[in-house]
C-alpha cells in the first residue's frame, strides 16, 4: 500500500514540470484567455510603430556604417591627425 501512495507522489513530481510547459505555451494561454483578435486599429498602430522602429534602426545602421568607413581610413592611413579627420556625410 506505501509503495502505491510513493509511486502516485513520484507521478506527482514527474508530471508538474511538463504540465507547467505546456500551460506557459502561449497557445494555451489564448485558450484559457480566450482568443482574442485585435482590431483592425491596434493592428495598424502596431504597424505604424515596427515601421517607425525599423527606420530608426536604418538610420543607426547607416550611422554605423559610416563610423566603420572613418575606423578602418583611420587604421589604413595612421597619419591622418584628428583636425584633418572628419567623419564620411557628417553635418558637422
Amino acid at each position: 500500500m506505501l509503495w502505491i501512495i510513493a509511486l502516485v507522489i513520484l507521478f506527482v513530481a514527474l508530471a508538474l514540470p511538463a504540465i507547467g510547459r505546456i500551460l506557459y505555451l502561449p497557445s494555451t494561454r489564448n485558450i484559457f484567455r480566450g482568443n482574442h483578435h485585435p482590431s483592425m486599429d491596434e493592428v495598424m498602430e502596431r504597424i505604424r510603430s515596427l515601421e517607425d522602429e525599423v527606420s530608426l534602426l536604418g538610420k543607426s545602421l547607416s550611422d554605423l556604417r559610416d563610423e566603420n568607413i572613418f575606423v578602418q581610413n583611420l587604421l589604413a592611413n595612421p597619419e591622418v591627425t584628428e583636425s584633418r579627420a572628419v567623419l564620411p556625410n557628417s553635418d558637422t
